[in-house]
């Protein structure tokens, strides 16, 4: 055997027994496997890469600690530790970090260290601590994160709001601090912020909104104060806030709305929730005040009626939520002035007859009106219900829940569709006029309620002005009301009758002369 075969043979049985042992050796147990982004992560932990970078999500993932994490240059969009046993941060556990969207909800944080988020001063914008064990904010640890813009600290336990908790936070945009059982705020708590949305939903606020700081809210474009239990709103307690466009008071208890109460953001609120109180009255003259609202719910109410006249200055009326309160009369011109209206809610009331012209817009526009779960009265009054749906249906679509309509009377008709009952069932005879004119059934509320309802509205009429001047304006909205009356009746002809008529049905070129009904 020359010298070259014997290296050769050489090499071959030096080589045999590494080449072996790297194919034979197990992957040790306690290493993680690779992800999807080629870096090793805990078990159930996974990654999404994208192009901006990459998204880690942790959720209920039964960890105690951070996992370690290591994408060298990349940028974490989100890290999402929700749902785990993390009782602390360490410091250090975020460091060398890209994160700009830290989620750490539903773990058991009672406290954060002074430099539990070192490393993440200039990435982290949007930062989750909600539902933990918090007793107060973590200010010490939150001032390092000059570029956070978005903080939740929904349904934790803190009651105090102290001097220049959120000071340092310059650039913080949203503050979420909805369910914690606050009991008292600094006047200087929200100094040198710029907010815009600050959520203070089922807080207590057992002092009232006189401890809230407004003049360093000047910023801000929503607030939410929804489940506070808040039976008044001090005059022109909204001054500061010039800028709100956004604002949530429903779920309370207030009784009546004055005029002042809006003063300073009638020109810059577009959306007003007001659901879920107990307001005897619609506050008109409030609501003529705000020029620029969009969207208004008052649903789940007291209110009783619609007056002529209510919506005369809503001119960017686009949604309106009547719905769940125990209203019966509606005038026939009440939504006059709602010329860009595209939704009117209206379900769940004591409705028994509506006037046709209620519906009626002189311009035609994609607009929704709900109008079931009311106990119609079917007869004479109604007609047009059927009529319309009928012969119309091709532009009488306003009524979006038009099947829906049951009859509650007479009882023969109790539980039939308005749409399916036989034209000639429209009668109104001489015991309807005897029983709804003098028993007046149409306000089907019980004793009990009208005697607090009275009570109510003596209290309302004595602490508020506001119904004085809205029974004037009310006033001078019916002559008004009467002459735009009379000059439709005029247009449409003295034979029309179609309130009151007998079986005798409309063509559709009368209807086309009357006036523009409006589509879907």
């Amino acid at each position: 055997m020359n010298n070259r075969s014997l290296f050769a043979c050489t090499f071959l049985v030096l080589l045999s027994p590494h080449v072996d042992s790297t194919q034979s050796q197990p992957t040790p147990s306690l290493v993680p496997p690779k992800s999807d982004c080629g870096i090793s992560l805990p078990k159930s932990c996974s990654c999404s890469p994208s192009d901006k970078g990459v998204s880690f999500s942790c959720f209920e993932a039964a960890l105690t600690a951070v996992p370690k994490i290591d994408v060298g240059p990349k940028v974490i969009k989100t890290l999402n530790l929700g749902k785990n046993r993390l009782t602390t941060i360490n410091m250090g556990d975020f460091y060398g970090l890209k994160i700009t969207r830290l989620l750490l909800s539903n773990n058991s944080l009672s406290e954060l260290p002074l430099l539990a988020f070192w490393g993440l001063e200039y990435h982290l914008e949007t930062l989750d601590l909600s539902y933990n064990r918090l007793t107060s904010v973590p200010s010490d640890a939150l001032k390092l994160l000059r570029n956070l813009r978005s903080l939740v600290l929904t349904a934790n336990r803190i009651s105090i709001l102290r001097h220049f908790d959120f000071g340092y936070l310059r650039r913080l945009d949203i503050l979420a601090l909805d369910s914690n059982p606050i009991h008292s705020i600094s006047s200087t708590a929200f100094m040198d912020t710029q907010l815009l949305l600050l959520k203070l939903d089922h807080v207590g606020l057992q002092q009232g909104l006189g401890q809230l700081p407004t003049k360093s809210l000047s910023k801000l474009q929503g607030l939410t104060l929804s489940l506070n239990g808040i039976r008044f709103i001090p005059p022109a307690w909204f001054k500061q806030m010039d800028s709100l466009r956004y604002l949530r008071l429903d779920s309370n208890s207030l009784k009546f709305i004055t005029n002042e109460t809006f003063t300073g953001i009638e020109d810059s609120l577009r959306t007003l929730e007001l659901n879920g109180n107990d307001l005897l009255y619609l506050p008109v003259l409030t609501i003529r005040q705000l020029s620029m609202l969009e969207d208004l719910s008052i649903a789940g109410n007291r209110l009783r009626k619609i007056l002529t006249g209510s919506f005369n200055s809503s001119k960017l009326l686009k949604t309106l939520d009547l719905s769940h309160n125990f209203i019966s009369t509606i005038s026939a011109f009440a939504f006059r002035g709602l010329d860009n209206v595209r939704r009117i809610d209206l379900r769940f009331n004591h409705l028994y007859t509506l006037d046709d012209r209620t519906l009626y817009w002189p311009t035609s526009a994609d607009r929704q009106v709900f109008l079931s779960h009311n106990p119609w009265l079917c007869n004479c009054q109604i007609k047009w219900m059927k009529h319309d749906h009928k012969w119309h249906a091709d532009r009488f679509q306003v009524v979006v829940d038009a099947q829906d309509l049951l009859c509650d009377r007479p009882k023969y008709l109790q539980g039939h569709a308005v749409v399916r009952t036989f034209l000639r069932d429209f009668t109104c005879t001489h015991d309807y006029f005897l029983y709804y004119f003098y028993e007046d059934p149409k306000d089907d509320v019980s004793n009990d309620f009208d005697d607090d309802y009275a009570d109510e509205e003596d209290e309302y009429v004595t602490d508020d002005s506001d119904v004085i001047e809205m029974d004037k304006d009310v006033q001078k909205d019916q002559e008004v009301d009467d002459d735009v009356s009379d000059d439709v009746t005029e247009r449409s002809g003295s034979g029309s009758g179609r309130l009151g008529d007998d079986d005798a049905e409309l063509s559709s070129a009368d209807y086309d002369d009357e006036i523009n009904i409006s589509t879907v």
